[in-house]
């Protein structure tokens, strides 16, 4: 005997706006951040099996499957309920509402999609917290052409230095991005929380740190019991020096997570390798434009200053009594045809 239950869907918001409903199976729906659900979550805030929906004769099953962050319903946490059509439910950074559906479809995979790269404009750099996909491969490709736009912005400048942290910040989900200088001075911090105070890395780990030849881990889990607060993160460093060029001394970048996070890949190590190498050469070619500009001035103003030009006999027995006359007090008459140079003379003498 098959037992007939409503038909439930349900509707993800995005920027405060409903969008449209995904239609649930009459078996189990399974939500979390693996690719393996029923309805994929790509965000370290939801759990690999986060949740799970039962459609049942008077409502709609919600199970918490043990989930690092928890499930609140209607804003309240929640283990277990039975959510009603209008229940608002959040996991995560995800936000749905239960839907009754008109009848009864197929269930389908879904996966909530996120802002695909392409629709990450530039203008987004300008925002105080830039808003990145969802979808761990989206987001690194935004990070890497925001970067670039950063880098063709001149990241040397001291004020562009906070703006291209949060752009690591977002694109690394991390909870602090510190950039620390050759001296060993944290030059500059951004935190997830604006109100937490940056924490400059430990003397052991600043020096291993600043060791790394390419971006490398650490794990919390496999610092020393004795340092305390190094345990309770994880750390993906990435060296400012460029490849070719390595030093002792080196500048570099500490992206931290709290190990309860979710762990630095491969991916992320290699994207902030990347990410490292092109702020080095952005700053490069920044240096070399900055020089290209100075030498252009300083060409500008000899080539403007008036002075006499030319090597030839005539040019430098002009000069040498003109330099006779320029120690005396006399009166010096100055001769010649329009555009023969008198002021040029003039100018010489005094």
């Amino acid at each position: 005997m098959t037992t007939n239950f409503p038909a439930w869907s349900i509707a993800f918001f995005k920027d405060g706006r409903r969008g449209e409903p995904i239609l649930l199976g009459p078996g189990t729906t399974t939500l979390g951040r693996d690719e393996s659900n029923t309805i994929s979550l790509p965000d370290a805030s939801v759990s690999r099996i986060h949740a799970e929906l039962v459609p049942a004769a008077d409502g709609l099953i919600l199970r918490d499957c043990k989930s690092r962050n928890g499930v609140r319903v209607n804003a309240v946490p929640r283990q277990h309920a039975l959510l009603q059509k209008g229940d608002v439910v959040e996991i995560g950074i995800y936000t749905f509402e239960a839907t009754l559906s008109p009848a009864a479809l197929p269930r389908q995979k879904s996966r909530v999609a996120p802002v695909p790269a392409e629709a990450v404009s530039i203008e987004q750099t300008a925002a105080r917290r830039l808003q990145l996909p969802d979808l761990k491969q989206d987001r690194h490709l935004s990070a890497l052409y925001h970067v670039c736009y950063w880098i063709t912005e001149d990241v040397a400048k001291p004020e562009k230095l906070p703006r291209l942290l949060e752009l690591l910040l977002e694109g690394f989900r991390a909870s602090e991005v510190q950039l620390y200088s050759e001296s060993l001075e944290l030059q500059c911090a951004v935190a997830a929380n604006e109100k937490q105070r940056a924490i400059k890395l430990a003397p052991f780990l600043a020096k291993r740190c600043q060791a790394a030849s390419e971006a490398i881990v650490f794990c919390g889990k496999d610092m020393g019991r004795h340092q305390q607060r190094a345990g309770q993160f994880n750390y993906l460093v990435g060296p400012l020096s460029p490849s070719q060029d390595r030093k002792e001394n080196n500048a570099f970048v500490v992206i931290t997570r709290p190990t309860e996070w979710e762990d630095f890949t491969n991916e992320d190590r290699v994207l902030l390798q990347a990410i490292c190498q092109l702020w080095v050469r952005g700053q490069g070619k920044a240096q070399q434009l900055e020089d290209l500009k100075q030498e252009n001035a300083t060409l500008k103003q000899q080539t403007h200053t008036p002075t006499l030009l030319g090597n030839s006999d005539v040019m430098n027995k002009l000069r040498d009594r003109l330099r006779k006359v320029a120690t005396t007090n006399a009166t010096v008459l100055i001769s010649g045809e329009t555009g023969s140079g008198k002021e040029l003379v003039a100018n010489f003498i005094h």
